[in-house]
């Protein structure tokens, strides 16, 4: 008896519903169907039959807590069916954006490369001298010399 006893019981609430449901006593003769015909038909022997006690799990709150949680799960899978297909459809878009962009900067590159080689040829037959110096500016372009400092200074400190 004080083993069944718990702070839930005696607060008269259940914590979850993997919990027993209430099981109250019920006086039972004849199934309803029969009970009304029996009243129909106004048998005399009706009271024939003991009325039999017995303990009926009440299931009517414990469905709709169950239905209640099932609907709920099925809500959260729907919005998380609809916020997977948000997430889909803006990685599709990035995806092109991406794409975009990467031929954009493949095209700048291929015309940078065609405009460099044009002027490489103009220099080679103007003066190699002149292409040397080119040479030379492209590299200290690179290297990020000539921002700061001057000649022979890498970042406004002596080499």
């Amino acid at each position: 008896m004080f083993g069944m006893l718990s702070a839930d019981s005696l607060k008269g609430t259940r914590a979850s519903l993997a919990h027993r449901a209430p099981r109250p006593t019920k006086t039972l003769r004849y199934s309803p169907l029969v009970a009304h015909f029996l009243r129909a038909r106004r048998y005399t022997s009706v009271n024939l039959v003991q009325s039999v006690r017995m303990r009926l799990t009440t299931a009517e709150e414990r469905v709709k807590l169950v239905d209640a949680k099932h609907a709920n799960m099925v809500e959260r899978a729907n919005q998380s069916c609809e916020t997977c297909d948000k997430l889909a459809v803006e990685y599709e878009e990035m995806l092109q954006k991406v794409k975009r962009e990467e031929r954009l900067r493949n095209l700048q590159a291929q015309t940078a490369k065609r405009r460099l080689e044009v002027r490489r040829k103009e220099v080679l037959r103007t003066d190699p001298h002149e292409y040397a110096n080119y040479l030379v500016q492209l590299h200290n372009m690179q290297m990020g010399v000539g921002q700061v400092g001057g000649v022979g200074q890498v970042g406004g400190q002596g080499i």
